[in-house]
């Protein structure tokens, strides 16, 4: 038997056993005042015993009503309609909107039909901002942070590379009876050698600097020059400060001949100075500064710093400094294309060794032939554009120095104690930075994946007020607790998370 049955029975015994003994009270009171009432107590007593027997009849009858009523239950909740599942969701979300949208009983229509209309209008603003939150992250841009950075010491001090504007010296030539050099040891046997070129060197007033220590002899596009490099530091800013030489022009040893065609002859006098980070390749793609004969020059330095984000796809950078540049890639590729195209190379290019140097520096008909028709290709116009080669990204770190010459003229007085010859061939330099200071570009991404997703969540709290949370309930709860089980036959109004 149903223990509660049992319990219901117990209780109705105690029930009638309380009034019938109340009854005999009674009884037993009213027969000691009137003898004859006796024999009607009798029935009194049968008279409750029905009465009982009715009111625990009733009582069964609802605890069945009950039980079948419970059984109802279960049923409807194990074969609950779609809707039904809905609406039961809907109003235990925490997506407040759909609560007031879909609650029937506490709401008027016009109350819900505003409601579903915030939602649906929220819901299409939402979307809109996430896909374009979306098309902002998938551009990858970065974002430049500028700062201006003082070293607590000192700062490392660039190269310096130093060239004759007058290749070859007459003298050598007539010697060694080479006009036009054809490679590096005919190029070395007719250039100027240093200590007839640089004379005198001092670096942070150190006048006892051996010029032939802190000096190495370099082949550019500019023929053979000579670079400086130190691993010592600069403390002070200003002209007294850094480097400081004087190089001797020899105008009287100028080369012999020259080609008009190409203008590599000794029609000017003066050198040419470029200053870069160490380790960097000299070519005609650089920056330079051309000081004249017979003035003293003043080059202020000024040194930025790159730092380029190198983390794909927000990089738009290649390798770094001095390994790759920009000013080199072109470079190797007009030395390509001069090799493929006339069957020679620059001076600069050391990958084709093979070849002899293009002859820039005679009356070669053949090559000025040659030359012209380069310059009408579309390989120069390509090598000089970024886009097209594969020179477009820049390094990922590099350091460039921008430099900017001072001349100065010589003083009456001090031109008074030296003659005529001296002012034509002697150059006076001084090099260093203008401020230690120096400026630093550093790049990071504009909005990484984190950001992404806090935007994200961010609006989707601002138009709909829901969180992860909210869509744990859609897709978990709802989609695949509720609505996918229905597909194999499970109805239940809670789905798989029900307790039955």
């Amino acid at each position: 038997m149903d223990p509660r049955k049992e319990k219901q029975q117990g209780q109705a015994t105690k029930s009638i056993g309380a009034l019938q003994q109340k009854d005999i009270s009674e009884a037993q009171h009213s027969t000691a005042q009137y003898p004859f009432a006796t024999m009607s107590s009798n029935n009194n007593n049968d008279k409750y015993a029905n009465r009982y027997d009715e009111e625990q009849m009733m009582e069964q009858k609802e605890q069945e009503q009950n039980d079948d009523n419970v059984d109802v239950d279960y049923d409807e909740e194990n074969e609950a309609l779609l809707g039904d599942v809905a609406r039961e969701w809907a109003g235990e979300t925490s997506m407040h909107g759909v609560h007031l949208a879909s609650d029937s009983e506490s709401y008027s229509l016009w109350f819900r039909v505003l409601w579903i209309f915030l939602v649906v209008a929220s819901g299409g603003v939402l979307i809109w901002q996430i896909e374009k939150l979306i098309r902002d992250y998938e551009k990858f841009d970065v974002s430049t942070a500028y700062d201006i950075k003082s070293p607590s010491t000192s700062l490392d001090f660039p190269e310096v590379t130093v060239c004759n504007l007058n290749l070859f010296s007459a003298t050598l030539q007539n010697e060694t009876g080479i006009l036009a050099p054809t490679n590096e040891q005919e190029l070395e046997s007719i250039s100027v050698p240093l200590e007839d070129f640089i004379y005198y060197t001092q670096f942070n007033l150190r006048p006892d600097v051996d010029v032939n220590t802190v000096w190495r002899p370099v082949i550019t596009d500019f023929g053979r020059c000579w670079q400086f490099s130190t691993n010592e530091t600069v403390a002070y800013p200003g002209r007294d400060n850094g480097l400081h030489f004087t190089a001797w022009l020899g105008q009287d040893d100028f080369a012999l001949g020259g080609s008009e065609q190409f203008g590599y002859n000794s029609d000017y006098a003066g050198i040419v100075i470029f200053v870069q980070q160490k380790g960097t390749t000299i070519n005609h793609q650089l920056p330079s500064v051309t000081v004249a004969a017979g003035q003293q020059s003043i080059i202020s330095i000024k040194r930025t710093q790159f730092n380029r984000e190198k983390k794909r796809p927000w990089s738009k950078c290649t390798s770094q400094a001095p390994e790759y540049t920009q000013p080199k890639c072109r470079n190797n590729c007009l030395n390509a294309g001069m090799a493929n195209f006339c069957g020679c190379r620059f001076i600069s290019d050391f990958d084709r060794t093979d070849l002899d140097y293009c002859n820039f520096w005679t009356t070669d008909e053949e090559f000025a032939t040659c030359w012209n028709d380069f310059n009408d290709t579309a390989t120069l116009a390509q090598c000089n554009e970024n886009d097209a080669t594969s020179c477009a990204e820049p390094p990922c770190e590099n350091t460039l120095f921008e430099t900017i010459g001072t001349e100065v003229d010589h003083s009456q007085a001090f031109l008074e104690d030296f003659n005529e010859t001296f002012v034509n061939n002697n150059v006076d330099v001084f090099i260093n930075y203008g401020t230690l200071q120096y400026e630093v570009f550093t790049e990071n991404p504009t909005i990484t994946f984190a950001t992404l997703l806090g935007s994200i969540g961010g609006s989707m709290g601002l138009f709909l007020g829901i969180s992860v949370v909210s869509i744990i309930e859609i897709f978990g709860d709802l989609l695949c607790l509720r609505v996918l089980p229905r597909g194999c036959g499970i109805r239940r109004l809670y789905g798989l998370g029900g307790r039955r």
